[in-house]
């Protein structure tokens, strides 16, 4: 079953054509990696699936509903989540605050209730349950911001799964990690639930081509390739160009 398709998605920057005419198909329970150079449009097309931006032309879709126009907030809802670059974390709080606010109905995670939320056992109990689940119940206590990048990045992760989204999309999940940091991260990667549609954007190729059962590559905003992962490995002009060398992937 198809979980999430894109219908020539075009955006537009003024004069700069970010991406252009960009379809795809992921299936259900699919683990798909987007690859391609700086500037390649892999980002913004990311933006546009998550409703970060709006695609300038084109069609997305969620389990056959049409979502163009839907916002970021009312997508979440839906059932799609999204990790960034960059850690998305309140460094003030501590982690298993951070666990809580995730948890917490859409319409009830403002700040002023923060207080009620923290005396909310049910939901105390599920953010350690969470951690400990992932391994990382002996910082749940920990201000945020003394915790390692390593880290921060596992507790981004944890927060997008929180609410068991039927979509997870990871933006660079292993950039700026160390190799035990990566092992960690792909190994959380891995143990995602089966029936959880993936899509991840990652430059380090020998971990992504590990995880990923197809792949989408770009270049100039466009499509170039599209295929499993032994046929596109095996294009010429894909080997040379995306996987000969991680810097250009």
């Amino acid at each position: 079953m198809t979980a999430f398709s894109a219908q020539s998605v075009s955006k537009h920057f003024g004069g700069v054509r970010a991406v252009t005419d960009v379809s795809l198909s992921v299936e259900r329970g699919e683990r798909h990696l987007i690859i391609g150079p700086n500037g390649a449009g892999k980002t913004t097309l990311f933006n546009i699936l998550s409703g970060a931006v709006p695609a300038s032309s084109g069609r997305t879709s969620f389990f056959g509903k049409d979502i163009t126009t839907l916002t970021a907030n009312q997508r979440a809802l839906l059932g799609i989540a999204r990790t960034f670059q960059i850690t998305n974390l309140f460094s003030e709080l501590t982690v298993i605050e951070n666990v809580i606010l995730a948890l917490q109905p859409p319409k009830a995670t403002q700040l002023a209730l923060f207080t009620r939320m923290l005396g909310d056992k049910t939901l105390l109990r599920g953010a350690l349950e969470l951690l400990d689940h992932w391994e990382l119940g002996d910082i749940a206590h920990h201000p945020v911001s003394t915790i390692s990048y390593g880290q921060k990045r596992q507790i981004d992760l944890i927060l997008a799964m929180a609410r068991t989204p039927s979509i997870l999309l990871l933006d660079e999940p292993m950039a700026g990690l160390s190799a035990a940091e990566v092992v960690r991260v792909s190994s959380m990667i891995r143990r995602l639930p089966g029936d959880m549609t993936v899509m991840m954007i990652e430059h380090d190729m020998d971990v992504a081509l590990e995880l990923a059962e197809r792949i989408t590559v770009m270049n100039q905003g466009k499509v170039i390739a599209q295929g499993d992962v032994a046929s596109v490995r095996a294009m010429d002009e894909v080997a040379a160009i995306y996987l000969g060398a991680e810097d250009d992937a």
